[in-house]
């Protein structure tokens, strides 16, 4: 499945599940919208994927992602292998720009 089909996919399943309410935007914040990821992976699938949402920072410890990276936990997170603290992101993808999908609309707009 396409980025652009799982969106689609979500919005569908949220129609679904909640009739009459129309959801106009898809919301999340994670680790993986960390916009550092983008910079050190640009020719990353995750990559070209932040590049079709509009991001924007949220509030981080400093470990997030270390347990979905490391798989397991540490008393001192200092302690774990990377070279610098890692940071959550967050993304908005309006439902009205699902049509645009692949012309990096966040991005253009911005210019």
């Amino acid at each position: 499945m396409n980025f652009d089909e799982s969106l689609c996919a979500a919005f569908k399943l949220f129609d679904k599940c909640f009739p009459g309410v129309h959801s106009l935007a898809l919301q999340c914040h994670s680790w993986i919208f960390n916009t550092q990821l983008e910079t050190r992976l640009a020719d990353s699938n995750l990559a070209s994927f932040m590049r079709e949402l509009y991001l924007f920072p949220v509030i981080s410890s400093g470990d997030d992602g270390l347990l979905s990276i490391f798989c397991r936990g540490y008393e001192d997170w200092m302690q774990a292998p990377c070279e610098r603290p890692l940071r959550c992101g967050g993304m908005v993808f309006l439902r009205e720009d699902l049509a645009r999908f692949g012309e990096q609309v966040y991005r253009r707009r911005l210019l």
